[in-house]
């Protein structure tokens, strides 16, 4: 009988993941800010920055027995600068569930912030891997050492274990309906902007399985409401910026624009009209209506696992400032797009390499300013695609109401 290899994709998947795993999860934290700014990542001087919150908030809420103990706590972050005395640690802006589950173990060490960090760290690269191998090993680096998913990994932030609650049951058990729509619910327990894939699973093919989509979602709804009843101390305990960001309204603060807020705003009008005026010209072509037809010939996975990528983008984008982290979130429109053939396909295809890469561009910060502006570029590309399909559903409605 003879000996089977798996193909060149599966294999330099496979290598790439262990080698990730090796040289930023499990390597010595020694040297950390350097080993990742040879990546064009702009790295703190200590391991999880954004994941520091969370470990402060859980000692802070488990120690103190008043609202002032614990703002003098927070303050003082005595447990993470006994560790790191240099470091900033940001407002705590996430769900309350985060803190809990943190605190649940009841070891506010840097040892087991240390595990915290990897097991955020894991979930994700394991998730985005299985995602490859299921549609195109061969793409797995072009997301996971970009210097987006190094950016995710360096910071310990959440949307690393919330990409994975969006995606590992469609990753792992493919179409479950009510499963996957439970971990969409989920998800937006977790971080809210998962919120906008679920639109992704009321497409007309999904259908005869729509009861059971509801049943998963309201199983997830109460745990969504809390976070949605808090999504107003959410945002604003977020920093926002331009460099290592994206989002609409992050034009506001890039350089120049920053200190004039009335160019500011004009230009973000002026971007506004123009995506309207090429969303309406391109709708009714036929290189769109292609591209959407190639969309609605994939299974049911892939097409649920672009729609839902593609949404989290532009809501985020249209809605949040939000940092470059966040954009691991369009690796699986990346994945199946990877395989797609007509030309509007491959210029989104493009559009999203670039998005992954331009960090990468040795202009120190600049490059991850470069990179917020190709975003903008990236949702004009996009956002035609839902206008087109929304734009179908009302013809064939209206056909079907004069017949």
């Amino acid at each position: 009988m003879p000996i089977r290899f798996p193909n060149l994709g599966v294999v330099v998947a496979m290598t790439m993941a262990l080698l990730i795993v090796k040289v930023f999860i499990f390597a010595d934290l020694s040297h950390w800010e350097s080993k990742y700014r040879e990546y064009s990542v702009p790295a703190f001087s200590y391991p999880g920055a954004d994941a520091r919150a969370i470990q402060l908030h859980a000692y802070c809420s488990a120690h103190t027995r008043s609202e002032i103990g614990y703002g003098v706590c927070y303050r003082n972050a005595d447990i993470v600068h006994d560790v790191h005395p240099e470091a900033v640690v940001p407002p705590y802006n996430y769900p309350f569930f985060w803190s809990a589950a943190y605190a649940w173990f009841g070891d506010y060490s840097e040892d087991f912030f240390i595990d915290f960090w990897r097991a955020n760290a894991l979930l994700f690269l394991a998730t985005l891997l299985v995602l490859s191998l299921r549609l195109q090993p061969i793409a797995f680096p072009l997301v996971a050492l970009s210097p987006v998913a190094l950016l995710a990994i360096e910071r310990g932030n959440t949307d690393a274990t919330t990409f994975f609650l969006t995606f590992a049951v469609l990753a792992v058990a493919g179409r479950r309906s009510m499963l996957v729509a439970l971990s969409f619910g989920i998800a937006a327990a977790a971080k809210v902007f998962p919120l906008f894939a679920i639109p992704a699973l009321f497409s007309r093919r999904l259908a005869p399985v729509r009861g059971r989509i509801l049943v998963g979602l309201l199983l997830a709804a109460p745990f969504a409401v809390v976070t949605l009843a808090d999504v107003g101390r959410l945002l604003a305990g977020t920093t926002k910026g331009f460099g290592a960001a994206y989002g609409l309204i992050s034009l506001q603060l890039a350089p120049y624009f920053e200190s004039h807020p009335l160019l500011a705003n004009t230009a973000i009008a002026f971007y506004v009209l123009a995506a309207a005026a090429f969303t309406s010209a391109l709708v009714r072509t036929p290189a769109l209506a292609a591209t959407i037809d190639e969309i609605d010939a994939l299974g049911d996975t892939e097409h649920i696992l672009f729609w839902s990528s593609a949404l989290i983008f532009l809501g985020s984008f249209v809605l949040f400032d939000n940092w470059a982290y966040r954009l691991i979130f369009l690796a699986p429109a990346l994945l199946v797009v990877s395989g797609m053939q007509t030309l509007y396909a491959r210029l989104i295809f493009a559009s999203l390499v670039a998005v992954y890469w331009l960090p990468i561009l040795p202009l120190g910060f600049l490059a991850w300013r470069i990179h917020n502006l190709s975003c903008y570029a990236l949702a004009l590309l996009l956002a035609p695609l839902p206008a087109h399909v929304l734009l179908r559903r009302l013809r064939a409605r209206s056909r079907a109401e004069a017949a």
